[in-house]
């Protein structure tokens, strides 16, 4: 029996595009992230990918980089685990994403309305007050 923890993985079902250098010219295939934790994910594909493989993960909401782990045969795919590089480890808890900005960090939806009527309505529906006065 192991004495190191196990890290906490979150299944997902993610379609994510995974790219890696193989034999000299870029390979970007699109794959499906099964699950996933800090320091590392595993993704299922339809071709195999070389252990030792260094790899480029990327979807809507985030991307990180690792190494190829493990890939296994199951049926006609593939699963690849990948170990984040260090990198690209964050302390965000597994099943997150990082939000894109959307303005300065500073201002409410009541200081942005007040600089942009159009945001107003939506600024009072918030407050709990009517959006028609």
């Amino acid at each position: 029996m192991s004495t190191a923890m196990r890290e906490l993985r979150s299944v997902v079902m993610i379609l994510v595009e995974a790219s890696w250098d193989e034999t000299g010219s870029l390979k970007r295939i699109p794959a499906r992230m099964e699950d996933r934790s800090v320091s590392g994910a595993c993704i299922q594909v339809n071709t195999p990918i070389g252990v030792g493989s260094k790899l480029m993960i990327q979807w809507r909401f985030d991307q990180f980089s690792g190494i190829t782990k493990y890939c296994r045969s199951e049926g006609r795919e593939f699963l690849v685990g990948i170990q984040r590089d260090k990198s690209s480890v964050t302390n965000r808890p597994a099943g997150t994403h990082t939000p894109r900005p959307t303005g300065s960090k500073d201002q409410s939806p009541q200081v942005s309305a007040a600089k942009n009527p159009k945001l107003a309505g939506a600024a009072r529906r918030q407050a709990g007050g009517n959006s028609r006065s």
